[in-house]
């Protein structure tokens, strides 16, 4: 079963500009993860051990991630960046979450469904990349 997390920018009217050490510590049911662009910080450890995590979208104004933020998230293989820090597959900085990558795009990422299928769909104007996140 795949969940997907969107975090709102803002709840009853306050945006959302940081995620909390060990927010979301465990959950590993989560499957997609989208992150607003009034995020800035993401705390240590806040979303370690979601083994089941596949994909990762970041919010245009993330600055900061904590140590371990995606510590065994081993499955964690798609990162979409829209921020300005320097994510590259395969590197530990940033929390890890590019450590186990195949790919980091920059750019919004659409979730589609076809049948079985869930896409994630990447524009960069020239082109659609689709990849399957499951």
């Amino acid at each position: 079963e795949t969940t997907k997390l969107e975090v709102p920018a803002a709840i009853e009217s306050a945006p959302v500009t940081s995620i909390g050490a060990y927010a979301f510590y465990g959950c590993d049911r989560l499957t997609l993860l989208t992150l607003p662009n009034s995020l800035v910080t993401i705390g240590e450890s806040a979303f370690s051990a979601c083994t089941s995590l596949l994909s990762v979208t970041l919010g245009e104004h993330i600055g900061e991630i904590g140590d371990h933020a995606f510590l065994e998230c081993y499955r964690l293989t798609e990162v979409i960046n829209r921020s300005r820090l320097p994510i590259t597959p395969g590197n530990s900085s940033h929390g890890g979450v590019a450590l186990y990558a195949a790919r980091v795009a920059s750019g919004g990422c659409r979730i589609a469904q076809w049948q079985d299928y869930l896409f994630c769909m990447v524009s960069d104007r020239r082109s659609v990349n689709l990849t399957i996140v499951r």
